[in-house]
């Protein structure tokens, strides 16, 4: 897939091809050999089993490949029944499983430390879940002053507790990437932190910066997806019992110099304000 490749000869004796898209859902190959050299793969050239190609890196400038060759393994959130959650603010995932979608391609910059084991500097593809996982958040348990993404007990303590529930299948494809934040709702300075699963900023989601009291920092750049699906409607949400909910943004609120605020999207696809401390839906977002 794209960002991490079969070999020649594996991507040859694959019978079918899955066109990749903007906003996809379907169910995708995204299986490799971990043990393989990197060769990406061109959809339009036929490719012998016994072609001997020497190992290269996928080159993320290029032109992005929407095709790729290879076994089923589904881009959704499946639970682990096995191991039930014990934070007190989060619902049991049960047996629920989440549908993602592809909101960009070669977006994310991959972690430094992910780089060597990945192939690549850009992450391949990033996924959304279209829905609300179950159960409400609080991007912070108290109203704390100046708490930014980076320190929020929901990035520190809530999400490695949500990755505890994602099928391993999937987890070990998953790879860490940069994510751009402000510093606080009083400090605009821009920073970065690693993550392995995360929820959107103001910037990527909606492509506006007004949380960033009035320095119009940006964090990140808009999705693809939501560059052409960038009205209020597009951006409402359900949760697991199929209501429109509100949800979290990871960008803190300084807007009016909240100094315990963070942005969210409420039940009509308006971008707003709330209290760290209140709990609304989260929709994580992932890259492989």
């Amino acid at each position: 897939y794209i960002g991490k490749a079969e070999t020649a000869t594996e991507a040859a004796s694959r019978a079918a091809t899955y066109n990749l898209h903007i906003g996809d859902t379907k169910t995708y190959t995204l299986a490799f050999d971990p043990n393989s050299p990197d060769v990406p793969i061109n959809p339009d050239e036929d490719m012998p089993p016994d072609e001997d190609m020497p190992p290269e890196v996928v080159d993320p400038d290029e032109d992005i490949p929407l095709s790729f060759t290879g076994e089923a393994v589904s881009p959704s959130l499946v639970s682990n029944s096995s191991n039930n959650l014990t934070a007190s603010n989060i619902s049991s995932f049960g047996d629920y499983t989440m549908t993602a979608r592809i909101v960009g391609f070669w977006h994310d910059n991959v972690s430094e430390s992910a780089q060597t084991a990945y192939g690549a500097t850009k992450a391949g593809i990033t996924f959304e879940t279209t829905s609300l996982i179950p159960g409400n958040y609080a991007i912070n348990d108290d109203n704390e002053e100046n708490v930014g993404w980076s320190d929020c007990d929901f990035r520190t303590t809530t999400i490695p507790t949500i990755l505890s529930k994602i099928d391993s299948s999937l987890i070990s494809l998953i790879v860490n990437v940069d994510k751009a934040c402000i510093t606080s709702c009083t400090d605009a300075t821009l920073t970065t932190t690693s993550d392995k699963l995360w929820i959107m900023s103001e910037t990527e989601i909606a492509g506006t910066n007004e949380s960033t009291y009035g320095d119009n920092v940006a964090e990140g750049s808009q999705y693809a997806y939501y560059q052409t699906h960038n009205t209020a409607s597009d951006r409402i949400k359900h949760n697991s019992s199929g209501s429109v909910y509100s949800y979290w943004l990871r960008s803190p609120w300084g807007r009016y110099y909240n100094r315990y605020y963070f942005a969210y999207v409420n039940d009509d696809g308006i971008v707003g304000s709330s209290y760290v401390s209140f709990d609304f839906g989260v929709a994580p977002c992932f890259c492989l």
